[in-house]
């Protein structure tokens, strides 16, 4: 009966450890979905250690999408990824309709941030046109440069809706990401060194110059990967003394 009952008390605390261990949240770096964010952006109503630059705020939807909002543009871009080394990120739909969200953002300025041409179009810039595809589910909204689309055979049931002069963006892919993308770049503040050296990234004297510091981020407690490696300890431990026990128990 004794040995049954430390099965018992075993077979508990495996599956109290089977659960999601707790660990301790980076102070300077914030995650929504698979983005991690961390300076010069920010999530609304996440105070950090910093003032934060403007322009980089981000909200996280219920979906754990991460999204950009611009104060003087009615419009909200959805980011992918974010490389803080070549400080650029990745805009698109998860409709998969970036045509539709293009079409609202013409060629307004999304100051603090540019657009990151590809090499064959750093000098010029195009005009786009958009059209409405009813017949298109996926999206309704296409778009073509405007010296071509008359060639295309995709636009024949198709109706034009606008005309965008000198647009200062160009759709395209995002390295190993074969989505429609649009890419955008930031300058200010740099903080590419201190990603390279592993650090993190702050304003110096708090941003009076407008300068930015490394520094290395501490952890307010025990880091995740130590968490999980004594937690899958523990669970061998136990499922091996369980294996003991079942076996005395029934044999």
């Amino acid at each position: 009966m004794a040995n049954f009952h430390n099965f018992v008390f075993l077979l508990t605390m495996f599956f109290l450890l089977s659960t999601e261990p707790v660990t301790s949240k980076n102070p300077c770096t914030a995650k929504c979905g698979k983005v991690r964010i961390q300076f010069p952006f920010h999530l609304k109503n996440n105070i950090m250690n910093h003032t934060n630059p403007k322009g980089f705020e981000l909200s996280c939807t219920d979906k754990g999408e991460t999204m950009l909002e611009f104060p003087t543009i009615p419009l909200q871009l959805f980011i992918k990824r974010i490389d803080y080394k070549a400080q650029k990120f990745q805009i698109y739909d998860p409709k998969n309709c970036l045509a539709r969200r293009l079409l609202k953002l013409g060629n307004l300025s999304v100051s603090p941030f540019q657009f990151q041409l590809q090499e064959s179009n750093t000098h010029t810039q195009s005009s786009i046109s958009f059209f409405r595809c009813d017949l298109n589910k996926e999206c309704s909204i296409l778009l073509r440069e405007s010296s071509r689309y008359f060639i295309d055979p995709e636009l024949v049931s198709c109706r034009k809706v606008s005309d965008v002069l000198n647009v200062g963006w160009t759709i395209e892919e995002w390295e190993d990401d074969g989505s429609e993308s649009l890419i955008m770049e930031w300058s200010k503040p740099n903080c590419s060194v201190c990603e390279v050296q592993g650090q993190k990234c702050r304003w110096k004297d708090g941003g009076r110059n407008g300068e930015v510091e490394c520094f290395v981020c501490k952890s307010d407690g025990i880091a995740r990967s130590t968490v999980l490696l004594i937690t899958a300890g523990m669970k061998y431990s136990f499922i091996s003394m369980l294996l003991v026990i079942s076996y005395k128990c029934y044999f």
